[in-house]
């Protein structure tokens, strides 16, 4: 019995196969020298991406056209060292600080989540961060409530109106033996 059928597969498919293999074939020697170039590369991506922000903000900067005319009096606010904005430097100690929180985070991250691949079995594992607040069981919960709330608000009502309204077959049979 002779296969006729031939699979087309993908150039994209194929390249990650060919990546994945090699990747298996890592020696745990040469797993630091890895993680030691990702890092490199991780780097270089985030420092072109700040340049190309900075590029694109001085580029968006340079389309403004406004230029306000200062005076150089004494003002009401004016100081040697120019006007001083309430809550400007602590509004920047908050800005330092929420990016030094962030730089922390990050190593941390890479300190638990990327040490020791030598001990990691073959292929590698990437690990990510995890978050353990379940929203959608708080979602759950807060929904089971709110329905609780109304069933037992229902249960207070006692009022039931009786209205006198029929049936649509009621109502043509009534008019059917209105009209003999």
């Amino acid at each position: 019995a002779e296969c006729t059928f031939k699979p087309k597969i993908h150039a994209n498919s194929e390249a990650l196969a060919a990546q994945a293999s090699q990747r298996a074939k890592l020696h745990p020697d040469e797993a630091p020298t890895l993680l030691d170039r990702l890092a490199q590369q991780q780097l270089e991506k985030e420092a072109r991406l700040e340049r190309e922000r900075r590029e694109r903000e001085i580029e968006r900067l340079s389309e403004c056209t406004f230029a306000p005319q200062l005076h150089k009096g004494k003002g009401l606010h004016a100081s040697a060292e120019g006007p001083q904005v309430r809550g400007l430097d602590r509004y920047m100690e908050r800005k330092e600080l929420a990016r030094r929180q962030a730089e922390e985070q990050r190593e941390r991250e890479m300190k638990v989540f990327m040490s020791d691949p030598a001990s990691r079995p073959q292929p590698f594992t990437v690990p990510s961060p995890f978050n353990l607040a379940d929203r959608s069981k708080a979602e759950e919960r807060r929904e089971k409530l709110l329905q609780e709330q109304q069933a037992r608000e229902h249960a207070e009502c006692t009022f039931h109106p009786r209205t006198n309204e029929t049936s649509p077959k009621e109502r043509s049979a009534a008019a059917h033996t209105a009209h003999r």
